[in-house]
């Protein structure tokens, strides 16, 4: 039988010595600019607030897990400059509305823990080197995805340009699967190869 209290404490360990300094590179960096090969851009801005949900965690204002924290506390508690009560940190989608079952919540964030340092040292570096793509998301949570045959990032608007355009989006999912598999990209919509990638 899983010992739940065990792994989770386990998966905390390993994303604070594996995944943390990725995620604040992304952070302390700027917006992330991608260009497809189809002219479309995509202005990233990775926030403190995201980090948890995508290494597979929510944070709590009370043990009984009833009202969320600002999640930047688990990014603040991640790199050191906090402490947080471990009783405050449950998986992702766990309680609420979406009731996830314990034993998947915990293969989820295992995958997100294993697949997130590439995930995030490739988007510091320049994603346009490897084969990466923006494809329309499958899922109606997520507007886009960008990423390889390895991960995908799904992202959601963030702001908004005087056109109605999103200006910017920020990361609000991580997946250990090809970002051109079915499950992420819609069928018969968009996939454009990422040809340029820069920080401003």
């Amino acid at each position: 039988m899983t010992d739940y209290s065990r792994e989770k404490k386990l998966l905390l360990q390993q994303a604070k010595n594996t995944v943390a300094s990725s995620y604040s590179r992304l952070v302390h960096a700027g917006v992330l600019v991608l260009t497809g090969d189809d002219c479309s851009v995509v202005r990233i801005v990775f926030a403190k607030g995201n980090f948890a949900h995508l290494c597979g965690f929510e944070v709590f204002t009370t043990r009984d897990k009833t009202r969320h924290d600002r999640q930047e506390r688990f990014y603040d508690y991640m790199i050191g400059n906090t402490m947080l009560p471990l009783n405050r940190i449950d998986f992702s989608d766990r309680h609420g509305s979406h009731q996830t079952s314990l034993e998947k919540c915990l293969r989820n964030t295992r995958q997100k823990i294993k697949i997130a340092p590439t995930a995030f040292d490739m988007l510091y570096s320049n994603l346009a080197d490897k084969e990466s793509y923006i494809v329309q998301s499958a899922k109606s949570a997520v507007a886009i995805f960008v990423g390889d045959t390895c991960w995908a990032l799904g992202l959601k608007p963030k702001a908004m340009a005087g056109n109605g355009d999103v200006s910017e989006y920020a990361p609000v999912s991580l997946l250990s699967e090809s970002v051109l598999s079915d499950r992420v990209h819609r069928a018969g919509s968009f996939a454009a190869r990422i040809v340029a990638a820069e920080w401003r």
